[in-house]
């Protein structure tokens, strides 16, 4: 579903590595995903993390060091996410925005070191 929806959005060509929890044997929050998702990025990269679920995407991300942008309906609210859409073309901004930030003010951050 998330993989049809990103290629549809042209979201899925500003990234660089794009894992998905239904292409992996382990279960979020669990942080294994999560981790073998930051060995697929080289050190020094930006990442954000984007996810729809609070609880079992964007607070295990947050734990592990990782910017994040969570997909939520309109009015929703978290001081857990660090930037909040409502859609993917919300989502497609913010990212394009990584790529384009030089002063340090863009949602993302370093990959941390596991």
């Amino acid at each position: 579903l998330w993989v049809t929806s990103l290629e549809k959005s042209g979201l899925h060509s500003l990234f660089e590595v794009l894992v998905f929890s239904s292409q992996g044997r382990s279960i979020k929050p669990s942080s294994l995903l999560f981790e073998q998702a930051l060995a697929a990025i080289p050190r020094g990269s930006s990442v954000l993390f984007a996810g729809d679920s609070l609880e079992r995407d964007i607070i295990p991300a947050k734990k592990l060091g990782l910017a994040t942008a969570w997909i939520a309906p309109r009015g929703s609210t978290a001081q857990a996410a660090d930037v909040i859409v409502e859609s993917l073309a919300e989502l497609k901004q913010v990212a394009a925005q990584q790529g384009d930030a030089s002063d340090g003010a863009s949602p993302t951050a370093d990959r941390p070191n596991p």
